[in-house]
């Protein structure tokens, strides 16, 4: 018996990656636990064929997953339907002005995200020529 020791991801660090990494078509933890349930007379639960199982169980019960098997799912998933994408993090209209404790901060969902263009590296765009006032009437015959 060889004892190792291995990165391993419990169930709700999955459940984040795969959130994080195809998006939510289906609720994760559910999906999850139907794949650990061991009923004779149904099939596990599977996306596009694939199924995802957990490697170890933790001395208190917890599911463990490996990081490579997590990794070839969504790579297999991914294959079998590339209009799957990661989920993006949300706009929020926050004031982050220092000194506010966290708790009184207030963060409101923004609907259009506003992106502003950074001033900080970017070339100034030369100004137009200013009119000579003496050349500004008529041209000379």
């Amino acid at each position: 018996m060889a004892k190792k020791t291995l990165r391993l991801l419990n169930s709700q660090r999955v459940v984040s990656t795969l959130t994080h990494q195809l998006g939510t078509p289906v609720a994760w933890a559910a999906w999850l636990a139907d794949q650990r349930r061991n009923d004779s007379d149904r099939r596990p639960p599977e996306l596009l064929g694939y199924h995802l199982l957990p490697a170890f169980r933790s001395d208190s019960g917890q599911p463990l997953y490996l990081p490579a098997d997590v990794k070839a799912f969504v790579a297999a998933v991914r294959a079998a339907d590339p209009g799957m994408r990661p989920t993006s993090a949300e706009w929020f209209v926050v004031d982050d002005t220092p000194g506010i404790p966290w708790r009184t901060r207030r963060a409101r969902r923004c609907i259009k995200p506003r992106v502003r263009p950074s001033i900080v590296g970017a070339p100034r765009k030369p100004r137009p020529p200013k009119a000579d006032p003496a050349s500004s009437g008529p041209a000379p015959i």
